[in-house]
């Protein structure tokens, strides 16, 4: 049976610098939640007009983050011969999920580990995180990975002054909300990873690698859904990921 690695993902909570957790699912694995959600740190407007965050809940609420809805857990599977090793950012899985609606300019896919939301800046001032080294993440021919998805999506957003934690700061600022409707995935991965001097170290628990892809390129079968209908969405790297003679 082949080894399942959970990429988990705590929505809404702060995560400092470029850190992530990665564990290793059970064997029957498919399907599960994916990790903790932390719907923590929820604004709750001010008490007066004069502290941080003091706008009032009359003024803030309606910029307060959605809290997560039922989970989607995305599998990706490599059906093709090689191994594909597929982008990560500060060790956030990197793919596209996009809305089927062409006017919906969200962001429904995005890396936590150094976000400020609306909410979260009513109550606390965001800072600027250092970059991450380039990594990528391992997948193994004949295995998957999974993430999960809490049917959240990023908007931008133009908060009253007083709703911020931090005096000055603002108007602008980056709003979770919940979505439904009709969804797409699509991903690819490289054959190899580049650390600079030839190397590829990958972790050989969570195989998360010290490099970033390269090589020749992988692309999995777009694949839509229907959120919040669907509970798991399987992502396939067929058998002509890398290409087939005569686009076979």
């Amino acid at each position: 049976m082949s080894r399942t690695a959970f990429l988990s993902f705590a929505l809404l909570t702060l995560a400092v610098g470029c850190e992530s957790t990665v564990e290793p699912a059970d064997d029957g694995g498919a399907g599960g939640a994916g990790g903790d959600v932390s719907t923590g740190g929820a604004p709750t407007g001010g008490t007066d007009a004069t502290g941080g965050g003091g706008g009032g809940d009359d003024v803030c609420d309606p910029f307060d983050d959605a809290p997560p809805g039922s989970p989607v857990t995305i599998r990706f599977i490599n059906q093709s011969p090689g191994d594909i090793f597929m982008p990560l950012s500060c060790s956030h899985l990197e793919f596209s999920l996009d809305s089927i609606d062409p006017n919906d300019e969200l962001a429904f896919w995005y890396d936590h580990s150094c976000l400020f939301t609306c909410g979260e800046l009513q109550d606390e001032e965001g800072f600027v995180c250092e970059g991450c080294p380039p990594e990528s993440q391992l997948l193994p021919a004949g295995e998957t990975i999974e993430v999960t998805w809490y049917g959240l999506a990023l908007k931008q957003a133009e908060m009253p002054g007083s709703c911020f934690f931090t005096e000055g700061a603002g108007p602008s600022c980056q709003q979770e909300i919940a979505t439904t409707g009709e969804m797409r995935i699509n991903a690819y991965g490289y054959d190899r990873c580049d650390s600079g001097d030839g190397t590829c170290i990958c972790n050989d628990e969570n195989g998360v690698c010290a490099g970033q892809p390269a090589g020749t390129m992988a692309t999995a079968d777009s694949v839509t859904f229907v959120y919040p209908d669907a509970s798991s969405v399987d992502v396939v790297f067929g058998g002509c990921a890398f290409g087939c003679p005569q686009g076979g």
